[in-house]
C-alpha cells in the first residue's frame, strides 16, 4: 500500500472492499438513484464491518504474539518502568556546573519559582499535608487567610 498513513492491519482484501465501495459511490453520484444509493450503503457497511474485524484481529495476533520473551520485556520496561528518572548536571546562571542533586534542585527552584523557600517543619499552614520538604511561596499567608474562608468557600 502507498501513501502517508501505512497500517499494519491493512490488506489486499479491504483495498478491493474500498476499491469496490468507492466505485458504488462514483456510480451512485452520477446517477442519483435511490438504487445505486443504497448499493452503496450496503458496500459501506461492509467495508467498515471489514475495517474494524481486521483491526481486531490484528489487535489479538499482536497480544498472542506479545507472550515471546523478548516483546514482552520490551513492554514490560515501556509501560512498567516505575523508576524515578534521574537528575542531570545544569549549568546555573554563574556559568558552574552543578556538583549534586540538591544543587539542582535548589537551581531549578530559583529559575522557575523565585522568591520561594524550602519549609521543612511544621511552620506550614498546609497542616494536612504529610511532612515533606514543601516550597511555600514568600508572599503573606495572612492574606490568603483573610481572603479564603470556610464561608466563602460553602
Amino acid at each position: 500500500m502507498s501513501g502517508r498513513h501505512r497500517v499494519p492491519w491493512w490488506n489486499n482484501e479491504l483495498k478491493k472492499f474500498k476499491i469496490k465501495s468507492n466505485r458504488a459511490f462514483h456510480i451512485a453520484y452520477k446517477s442519483g438513484s435511490e438504487e445505486d444509493w443504497n448499493k452503496h450503503r450496503e458496500v459501506r457497511t461492509a467495508f467498515k464491518k471489514l475495517v474494524r474485524r481486521c483491526k481486531q484481529e490484528y489487535w489479538q495476533n499482536f497480544c498472542y504474539n506479545v507472550e515471546g520473551t523478548h516483546e514482552s520485556s520490551r513492554l514490560n520496561r515501556i509501560l512498567g518502568n516505575t523508576s524515578t528518572g534521574k537528575l542531570g548536571m545544569l549549568r546555573m546562571p554563574n556559568g558552574k556546573w552543578t556538583e549534586s542533586s540538591e544543587e539542582v534542585i535548589q537551581n531549578l527552584l530559583q529559575t522557575h519559582f523565585p522568591g520561594c523557600v524550602v519549609v521543612s517543619g511544621d511552620t506550614s499552614p498546609m497542616d494536612n499535608i504529610p511532612q515533606r520538604i514543601r516550597w511555600i511561596p514568600s508572599y503573606s499567608w495572612e492574606i490568603a487567610k483573610s481572603l479564603i474562608t470556610e464561608d466563602r468557600i460553602k
